[in-house]
């Protein structure tokens, strides 16, 4: 048997403990604080559409523009991530069409888990309702 630790236990670390348990994996799962406490936004959902629209200098432009008006919070940034993140913002891409077509299919895959388990544990549930995007000014919705 197979002895595996998850790290983090968020819901993509929920996730990925269950799975591994599933398949007959012995698992500990390690949290520093409250299950599911690090999940924030989607909480594990993947949204391929919104893959290329985030990962832009506009994206960052705007989130620290929303931290100076004080509409957004942020409590720490690791120094290494910041570096490597603007490193790759600043590298030359092309948007994959196979990579949009994985994220679609593990989008598809992260939907349907929320509703079977949603349906299979009535302790909790999920409704799709699509995703709500809010803007303060025209000009940005246009951007987008």
């Amino acid at each position: 048997m197979k002895q595996i630790v998850v790290l983090g236990g968020g819901v993509a670390g929920l996730f990925t403990a269950y799975y591994l348990a599933k398949e007959g994996a012995s698992v500990m799962l390690v949290e520093k604080e409250e299950l599911g406490a690090g999940s924030v936004h989607a909480a594990g959902l993947i949204e391929p559409q919104t893959v290329y629209q985030i990962n832009t200098i506009s994206y960052l432009r705007d989130a620290l523009q929303f931290a100076k008006r004080g509409v957004l919070t942020i409590k720490s940034v690791d120094g290494n991530w910041a570096l490597c993140y603007l490193r790759a913002l600043a590298s030359p891409k092309s948007e994959d069409p196979s990579l949009f077509e994985m994220l679609r299919s593990m989008s598809q895959f992260s939907l349907c888990e929320y509703r079977r388990l949603a349906q299979e544990d009535r302790e909790w549930s999920y409704q799709e309702k699509g995703l709500l995007e809010l803007y303060e000014e025209k000009t940005a919705l246009k951007r987008r």
